[in-house]
């Protein structure tokens, strides 16, 4: 685990190590709608003057231009699966208390510990998350359900009760669901910076393919203290955000790094890829089985660089393309004691 001292040291050698470092040159992700495009226009001249002094790694080699198989096509095969199940062990840590009206966890870098376990098939898709007695009450232990069409379920444990929506999907926006597979998306997928919210199977099924393909090539050979690796650099010209990906040399499609910064340059966000390997693959699956990474770690910075938060989420098993009982997708009642219609806010019962 790595602790506050260690995320802080990180950044600065990153820093130091870039200070003169050129810019790898930017690809910027394909939005095209006409409000995006004015956003691409208004936007455009000031973040090219941001990315000149982004801490990018020193550049050592010609840039890595041929096409081939890129952090897209892992997102490709979380969206194409016809099931996806994780389990994984979690533990979250926060450092800095956010705001004087803070009611969650104390800042105090302790680990709150906890189990996770994902199931998607199609576009239905449940969530179930237990934290650790001594600190549920800052977090809640959840049960969430989609069933693919309209109806969604929240069940709270700790409180009894549950809510029941038929509006539609719309995910639970709780930081610690996101599935740790999920977060390779983040750099393609817009709409997570405007709400925030965890990445769903179904926002993975939205990314176009243009954005997928992107990310294919125009990788360059870099150095991050003392280690050669590769790296792109991605815009999204909405939301004004940069993500500098980085992948062991020519294993583009598995990354090892994500780092985002915001539209001033600064680091806010740093997701790590470790452990990359096989899951169990169901013997009629028709795709070709891929490794995933089995531990991700997510480090959030305050703009001094000081670390706010790291979460780790360490995967214990996984299986694609095995089958999945309807009755395993949704979440469960068993213990609510009140259950309210989230659509007209009355009680069921």
């Amino acid at each position: 685990m790595i602790n506050a001292l260690s995320l802080n040291t990180i950044v600065s050698k990153d820093f130091l190590t870039s200070l003169s470092a050129p810019s790898p040159a930017p690809r910027v992700l394909p939005w095209t709608s006409e409000r995006r495009r004015r956003t691409v226009t208004t936007w455009m001249a000031s973040t090219l003057l941001a990315l000149a002094s982004l801490p990018f790694a020193v550049s050592r080699a010609t840039a890595n231009n041929a096409p081939g198989v890129g952090p897209g096509s892992v997102i490709e095969f979380l969206r194409d699966a016809s099931t996806v199940r994780v389990e994984a062990s979690y533990r979250y840590r926060l450092y800095v208390q956010p705001g004087a009206d803070w009611v969650g966890p104390p800042a105090d870098g302790l680990p709150t510990d906890g189990a996770i376990l994902f199931r998607d098939a199609g576009k239905a898709w449940r969530v179930e998350h237990t934290i650790d007695a001594s600190r549920v009450m800052y977090f809640g232990s959840i049960d969430s359900s989609f069933d693919g069409d309209f109806t969604r379920i929240q069940h709270d444990r700790g409180e009894h009760r549950a809510v029941i929506w038929h509006s539609g999907e719309e995910s639970t926006p709780l930081f610690w669901t996101q599935n740790p597979f999920h977060w390779l998306a983040i750099w393609a997928d817009g709409s997570q910076h405007a709400t925030g919210w965890p990445i769903t199977r179904n926002r993975l099924a939205s990314i176009p393919e243009a954005t997928l393909d992107l990310a294919n090539d125009g990788w360059t050979h870099v150095v991050v203290e003392g280690e050669t690796v590769d790296q792109n650099t991605i815009v999204d010209p909405m939301n004004g955000l940069t993500f500098v990906l980085s992948a062991p040399v020519g294993k583009h499609d598995q990354l090892s790094r994500i780092d985002r910064f915001n539209s001033k340059g600064v680091l806010d966000l740093r997701v790590r890829f470790d452990e990359w390997k096989l899951p169990t693959w169901g013997e009629g699956s028709a795709l070709t089985a891929h490794p995933l990474p089995f531990t991700v770690t997510v480090m959030g910075f305050a703009a001094n660089g000081t670390p706010l938060y790291d979460v780790t989420l360490s995967v214990t098993d996984c299986s694609i393309d095995l089958p999945i009982p309807a009755d395993e997708l949704t979440a469960s009642l068993e213990g609510a004691e009140t259950i309210i219609d989230g659509d007209t806010n009355e009680p069921i019962q």
